[in-house]
């Protein structure tokens, strides 16, 4: 069976089915495809993963995305717009003890739900930049990374 364009759901259950020539999985199809699509979402980093960061640093944090999965690269906007590097939090804290105002920040991290930055901001400054998004589940809708690679779900 081939998939049509845009592939479905549906087609992918069916080609599972097929494709593993055990009829009797079809009843766990759908916890087949959820459990391989963690997986993917866990580490695949791909084109239809990518979407655009803004975000204002405020009491020396910015909130991340709520769709956030991973940072792929972060600048202060301005002029000139200075590139951050991203380390680990324990990495910005041990370097950058004093969380108070110290200066424009050169190096970005997360800590649970929020950006941290090295040096402390002195400033509301805008963080921009691409991070990779968390897709939607395609039992529910078919997102970016299924249409474009059916193949990998498979």
């Amino acid at each position: 069976m081939a998939f049509s364009t845009p592939p479905t759901y549906a087609e992918l259950k069916t080609a599972l089915t097929n494709w593993s020539k055990r009829g009797d999985l079809a009843s766990y199809s759908d916890d087949i495809i959820l459990m391989a699509e963690k997986f993917l979402f866990r580490k695949a980093r791909t084109r239809d993963m990518e979407t655009a960061l803004s975000v204002s640093i405020a009491s020396g944090v910015a909130a991340l995305p709520a769709d956030f999965v991973e940072l792929k690269h972060a600048y202060i906007d301005g002029s000139p717009i200075k590139t951050l590097q991203a380390k680990s939090g324990s990495w910005i804290y041990t370097n950058y003890p004093n969380r108070s105002s110290e200066g424009k920040p050169t190096y970005i991290g997360v800590e649970g739900s929020n950006f941290i930055f090295g040096p402390y901001a002195d400033s509301a400054y805008t963080v921009k930049g691409i991070y990779y998004k968390r897709l939607t589940a395609v039992a529910s809708s078919a997102n970016a990374l299924f249409t474009n690679n059916p193949d990998l779900y498979l």
